[in-house]
């Protein structure tokens, strides 16, 4: 079996009676990055969940940075890989400074890395720290759960709609970033946005059609 980082070997997933996934494989090979396209129900949240270790699938493996690592530890995937789903992942009671200076903390760093703020600086959200996610707009906390999913330089970054809240005057310095981070990690998107699809330039997985 080939070396990758991370990846679904013959993988069958059930949600009650509908299979999303059948016999499915999928590896994430370093420096090979990709769009994940399909219509609504074909699976392409499901999977950034699976390849991240929230879910697991009902039938094969989940690997994780070389075939002996079969069905890896929740630790050794949160060290490894960077998620950022369409929902916020930010905690409402906490300022979005407490809410760094906590992820910060986690991975033994007493400040947030000069990296993230400077990608605050450049999506033009740097003077909103001292504000609580509620108070603020969606697209404004996109950006922030985005810039939280890869503060910690994951090997792999997984992005579901990463454009989906954004303006288009937001559009371009995003597209900038994904460009650098792309430099060390491997990315994966699941999206519906062809721009995005023609401004990064990355490999595609089309899914199927809707669950059976």
């Amino acid at each position: 079996m080939k070396h990758f980082l991370i990846g679904l070997e013959n993988i069958t997933y059930q949600i009650g009676y509908k299979t999303i996934f059948d016999r499915f494989s999928f590896h994430v090979e370093k420096n090979i990055h990709r769009c994940v396209v399909g219509p609504n129900g074909s699976g392409k949240t499901t999977l950034l969940k699976m390849l991240a270790g929230w879910i697991h699938p009902t039938k094969g493996q989940r690997l994780a940075f070389g075939p002996e690592h079969s069905n890896p530890s929740t630790d050794l995937m949160q060290k490894q890989i960077g998620i950022c789903l369409t929902q916020p992942a930010l905690f409402d009671a906490l300022s979005i400074q407490e809410n760094f200076l906590w992820i910060s903390k986690l991975a033994g760093q007493s400040a947030i890395s000069t990296d993230a703020l400077e990608d605050m600086e450049h999506l033009g959200i740097s003077g909103l720290m001292d504000r609580k996610p509620p108070t603020l707009s969606s697209g404004e906390r996109q950006k922030f759960s985005l810039i939280r999913s890869w503060m910690l330089s994951p090997h792999v970054l997984l992005l579901d709609e990463p454009t989906s809240f954004l303006d288009e005057q937001s559009r371009a310095p995003l597209i900038e970033i994904l460009h650098k981070k792309a430099q060390d990690t491997t990315i994966v998107i699941a999206t519906h946005d062809t721009q995005l699809m023609d401004q990064l330039q990355f490999h595609t997985l089309a899914l199927p059609g809707k669950a059976l």
